[in-house]
């Protein structure tokens, strides 16, 4: 498979009680088209630093992010990476409350420069159906429904803007067993049918078991690791 994201000896640090704590060191690792990634590490490893440097939300202290073989900052921009490259799907949702499910699904699709359909409305509803949420829940306003559903909401929102990058944190965090097997089969069907690139950070041995490659982020570097038993720490 061809590479999509690609860092190049990425640092950074902050100060901590007058000593510099160091959360990514020279850290190199290629992410392919079309695979399910998670991300793995105890807490206080960086991970949810690196998906925030790698989805443009924070700055690394030097080193480089490639996106299909563009420069993210020299090149293609860091506005442009955000509007037309990515999308987040966070543990909380993240979801405009006071808007509907198929209208949370309409503003992302009204926040990018991708080539996306016409009939935009017919193509959020059939999305939001093909992960579970028929019209009538379409329709309501998304605290109306579960958690479940609203993660399933956000799903449909990333994938709406025709992004080849989801970055998830911790997405299941909140949900139960049963829900949370369903949205990692979800992501795999993204990864697999619609050829998205998934990063997920997570500290389930569920959503890395059903991965396609697992990382661990470890002193401040990736290492690819084999099986949730090699994880190391």
């Amino acid at each position: 498979m061809a590479s999509i994201l690609r860092l190049e000896n990425i640092n950074y640090s902050y100060i901590d009680g007058g000593y510099e704590r160091v959360i990514l060191e020279d850290l190199s690792f290629e992410f392919e088209e079309g695979k399910f990634y998670t991300v793995l590490g105890p807490s206080g490893s960086g991970k949810t630093t690196l998906l925030s440097i790698i989805s443009g939300l924070d700055t690394a202290k030097s080193g480089e992010i490639y996106f299909k073989g563009k420069n993210v900052v020299r090149e293609l921009g860091l506005h442009k990476y955000r509007r037309n490259a990515i999308s987040i799907v966070f543990q909380s949702y993240n979801l405009i409350s006071y808007l509907t499910a198929v209208e949370n699904v309409l503003l992302a699709m009204s926040e990018t420069d991708n080539k996306l359909p016409k009939d935009r409305k017919n193509v959020a509803y059939n999305l939001l159906r093909r992960f579970g949420i028929v019209k009538t829940k379409a329709d309501r306003i998304v605290t109306q429904l579960s958690g479940g559903e609203q993660q399933r909401v956000a799903i449909a929102r990333a994938l709406a803007s025709n992004v080849d990058l989801i970055f998830a944190d911790e997405p299941t965090g909140n949900l139960d067993t049963a829900t949370e097997k369903e949205i990692i089969a979800i992501f795999n069907e993204l990864s697999h049918e619609f050829g998205k690139t998934i990063i997920v950070v997570t500290h389930s041995d569920t959503v890395s078991a059903m991965s396609d490659e697992r990382v661990l982020l470890r002193g401040g570097k990736l290492h690819t690791i084999a099986t949730v038993a090699d994880k190391g720490f």
